[in-house]
């Protein structure tokens, strides 16, 4: 294997086609970032912000999840006069609308500006097929 075949492999891709060789499902990392782009309307679905933002849509229904929890442990904490530290992760505010739940599209532009997507490190187990040959 040359070089410029071996650097291909190791980034992921086909040496020959160029194509990934991991398809970007169950992975934030590898589906290549958003999908879409925001438009002037005010209010998105979860399943549409998820799409313009490049992530699942139970991705986002966890995080505004885990954001309300974290407001609610936090204004508890405010009420009895405790401390509080400041957030240590994204949040998502989101709002029930009817049965299903909606993000603004300012709150929606705040995330997608503090996210940053995870690395993606490809690994490859590279052994010798005859060596257990007999």
């Amino acid at each position: 294997m040359d070089g410029a075949d071996l650097r291909s492999v190791l980034s992921g891709l086909d040496p020959r086609t160029h194509e990934p060789v991991i398809g970007a499902q169950g992975s934030a990392g590898r589906a290549g970032g958003p999908s879409g782009r925001l438009d002037n309307r005010e209010w998105w679905s979860l399943r549409e912000a998820s799409e313009v933002i490049g992530v699942s849509p139970s991705y986002l229904r966890r995080l505004v999840d885990q954001t309300q929890v974290a407001i609610a442990e936090r204004t508890f904490a405010l009420m009895a006069g405790q401390a509080t530290s400041p957030w240590t992760s994204l949040w998502l505010v989101a709002e029930k609308h009817g049965r299903a739940w909606r993000v603004s599209a300012a709150e929606l532009r705040d995330y997608m500006n503090m996210r940053q997507p995870p690395t993606v490190v490809v690994g490859y187990d590279v052994c010798n097929r005859n060596y257990h040959r007999r």
